[in-house]
């Protein structure tokens, strides 16, 4: 494709009117190329024309960036988040400024806004673009910053309790400064207010302010954790915040305290988030943006995980969000269980699965307001816990549960008719939360695929030989049927479009009916029997999110056609913008559900492909500020959930697909290989590091440094239980692309390396290793 100066000035610089011919044909539905144009990731294959490898800056000044965003700040476990708008409004239960509808708001000070300056102004009223926000360091400690009348405005907000524990009294922590960088004396004026819909002043702070001269006011806000907010968690999942807040109707108290209350209590905060990170794996790598939201994605999950009541016992489970998506879905939970083992942090992944096996059902289905690959999904995650942690006893006390989601798959497969397209499969069942209506569907068939498949490695580690044999008889069984079937039930995609036909006028496939009756793709359907996704949406929307779950359980080689063939009918149908899942029409999208997409990417080594996807993700699918991810995108205007105000940020999900897919491009486990630092940009080979990795095969940690015109490396691997992998692949990508001359692994020479790839192949023996290469 020829990029015109105008599309390629879309990578350097913010979009100007006259430039923008481009996305004026994707979005304008009177263009007559605009159907055409739709269904390709336009902008994607710009960018990947222009540059070798994607960086965030070739990406950010694209389109906008998320506005109006929010935030959440709290204790981990704590049953209620506190949501922080951009303002700096603080608001209980993280419904977020436009949630406040008044059945959510049931006390007058559960919304308290900021007015400013002299008059004093409500900080909203200087727009999005003029704060400035920020994290420290990625942990829950959120600055907000505001210029107005010559002076600047700086609010620190945090939560504290007692020892930092979910079971005392909640306090949220706010500090303005107000600064005078000035030659003259001004006047300054903060009001505290609550209500916004019948505004009433709460405290007032004003005075004068000297040049250079920095006045500081603090206070907290209250929140008690009464017994009667823990039992009204009762219930099975969570519920809804509007009505957690008719039964939790707690008037919040607020008094001023010293800056030295403060500071002591920020250093508690500091250090107790700091203290959690450091037990688990550790990123540094040259970007500063992306290490901090590596952590700051691992504590909004802390945050997102509530303590509840089921069945009249305290468990913590991990939400969705907060606001309008403050409830429990097992599928995310799972993944942030998952997020937890992947992170080295297995207490919490064990206390978490405990409390989820609540949601089994008596005849063994593992399911919570999801679908039926929940029940994979949970077989997955138990076997991944003992694989990586090697906790025999958490094993052996959630392994009976295991059992009976494993027997619950085997009553519940069409095992009748060996010519039925659906033998072998799952019987007809909800797929997802968002569909309702039953029916076959590939995506939960691969997750219970994977989590017997697990199940089988996890057995024959703990010794349990036999039914471990046995286990992955059927897993290999089942995966022979899910594939037969898949190929199967391909067909030409203009079969969609049957003679007679009558299709919906403005409907997906009603626009592209042209495109489709003269295309020579094959189609392989996530809905076998009723082809209705793909029927509906085409290659894009559900059935690109259906195709992205089946691509993470890694159940299709990757060179395989079926995988070739489906991803290439989602690329070409409108499933991907900008590496990502495009989301309805060509605005959107919802970076969560791409994770099995970019996963296979990893897998196929296509480097500008990943890093496309993993940038966009920085750029479109979080606040750039706070790291906070949204589930659906609006990239034209850049409102989070198209601009439907429904505050969840962060999302849950949304932090566990970054989490994977940050730590498979650096670590990844591929049958008998662990690979390092496989897929990263080629500047973090400068100083890049990762501490304290678990893997299945034990804690892995390595460094990668440029030095003295070479390349040197320092791996540190203690494989546990005597379980090894076959080999090590290492990636060192010289920043200055040279060619390698020559590789040394502990002062002796090493012929195991290929040049054109960049790679070491060491032994899974090696435990500690000093790797020097040199160029030519």
């Amino acid at each position: 494709m020829f990029l015109s100066v105008a599309e390629k000035n879309l990578l350097s610089a913010p979009m100007e009117k006259e430039e923008d011919k481009m996305l004026t044909v994707l979005i304008d539905r009177g263009d007559p190329l605009r159907d055409e144009m739709h269904l390709r990731d336009i902008l994607g294959e710009t960018v990947l024309k222009c540059v070798e490898e994607p960086r965030f800056e070739n990406l950010k000044n694209l389109l906008p960036h998320m506005r109006e965003t929010r935030t959440v700040i709290g204790l981990k476990n704590y049953p209620v988040a506190v949501g922080v708008d951009w303002d700096g409004t603080i608001n209980r239960g993280g419904m977020g400024y436009f949630d406040c509808r008044p059945a959510n708001q049931i006390g007058p000070n559960d919304i308290i806004f900021f007015r400013i300056g002299d008059p004093a102004r409500p900080v909203r009223h200087f727009g999005w673009e003029h704060t400035r926000r920020s994290l420290a360091n990625g942990l829950p400690i959120l600055t907000t910053e505001v210029e107005c009348q010559n002076l600047v405005y700086r609010q620190t907000v945090f939560a504290f309790s007692e020892g930092m524990s979910s079971e005392k009294d909640i306090e949220v922590l706010v500090r303005w400064q107000v600064e005078n960088p000035t030659t003259q004396r001004r006047r300054y004026r903060i009001h505290m207010c609550s209500d916004p819909k019948n505004p009433k002043i709460i405290k007032k702070y004003s005075g004068t302010i000297s040049p250079k001269e920095t006045i500081t006011h603090c206070f907290r806000v209250l929140y008690r954790n009464s017994k009667q907010k823990r039992e009204l968690t009762a219930l099975l999942g969570y519920p809804f915040t509007g009505e957690l807040f008719g039964r939790w109707n707690i008037r919040p108290e607020i008094s001023s305290i010293r800056e030295s209350s403060f500071e002591k209590k920020l250093f508690a905060c500091r250090n107790f988030w700091e203290d959690l990170l450091s037990k688990g794996m550790k990123v540094d790598t040259p970007e500063k943006m992306v290490n901090d939201a590596f952590r700051a994605w691992q504590v909004y999950n802390r945050i997102n995980t509530r303590a509840i009541k089921i069945h009249g016992r305290s468990c913590a489970v991990p939400h969705d969000g907060s606001g309008f998506y403050g409830d429990v879905y097992a599928i995310t939970a799972l993944g942030a269980v998952h997020a937890l083992i992947l992170t080295g942090h297995f207490k919490e992944a064990f206390e978490v699965l405990c409390a989820l096996l609540f949601y089994q059902k008596k005849d063994g289905l593992f399911f919570h307001k999801y679908g039926l690959c929940d029940n994979g999904g949970f077989l997955f995650v138990v076997a991944q816990y003992y694989l990586t942690s090697g906790d025999r006893e958490g094993f052996e006390k959630l392994l009976p549960h295991a059992r009976k989601a494993i027997e619950w798959l085997r009553k519940n497969r069409e095992m009748k008719d060996k010519n039925s397209l659906v033998y072998g499969l799952i019987r007809r069942g909800q797929y997802t939360a968002d569909i309702q209506e039953e029916d076959s569907c590939y995506m939960s068939d691969a997750y219970n695929w994977r989590g017997i498949s697990e199940m089988a490695l996890a057995l024959k580690r703990a010794g349990i030989g036999s039914e471990a044999s046995r286990l992955a008889r059927e897993a290999q069984e089942y995966r022979k049927a899910i594939i037969k079937s898949m190929e199967k039930a391909s067909f030409p995609e203009k079969d969609l479009v049957a003679p007679g036909q009558r299709i919906p006028e403005g409907s997906f496939l009603w626009h592209h009916r042209a495109i489709v009756k003269r295309s020579e793709l094959t189609v392989v359907p996530m809905t076998p029997v009723s082809r209705s996704l793909e029927r509906r949406f085409l290659g894009g929307y559900y059935y690109s999110f259906a195709l992205g779950h089946l691509l993470e359980t890694e159940i299709l080689d990757p060179e395989s056609d079926l995988c070739r063939q489906a991803i290439s009918y989602a690329e070409k149908r409108g499933a991907i913008l900008l590496g990502l899942q495009r989301w309805c029409e060509y605005a959107g999208i919802d970076h969560a559900y791409s994770y099995g997409y970019l996963l296979t990417k990893i897998r196929k080594d296509d480097i500008p492909g990943v890093l496309l996807g993993f940038y966009a993700m920085l750029a479109y699918g979080m606040d750039r500020d706070t790291y906070a991810g949204t589930e659906v995108v609006d990239l034209i205007e850049g409102n989070p959930h198209y601009g439907q105000k429904f505050h969840y940020q962060p999302h849950t999900l949304s932090n566990v697909m970054q989490i994977r897919l940050l730590r498979m491009m650096l670590v990844r486990e591929e049958g008998s290989t662990l690979h390092l630092a496989s897929i990263a940009p080629r500047h973090w080979y400068t100083g890049l590091k990762v501490e304290n990795a678990p893997t299945i095969w034990g804690a892995v940690s390595f460094a990668i440094e440029e030095k003295n015109g070479s390349m040197e490396a320092t791996l540190d691997f203690m494989p546990h239980y005597g379980s090894k992998p076959e080999k090590i692949l290492l990636r060192i990508r010289d920043p200055k692309r040279r060619s390698i001359r020559s590789v040394s692994v502990n002062g002796r020479e090493w012929k195991d390396f290929l040049s054109d790839k960049e790679l070491i192949n060491l032994p899974g023996t090696l435990s500690k290793a000093s790797i020097l290469v040199r160029y030519q």
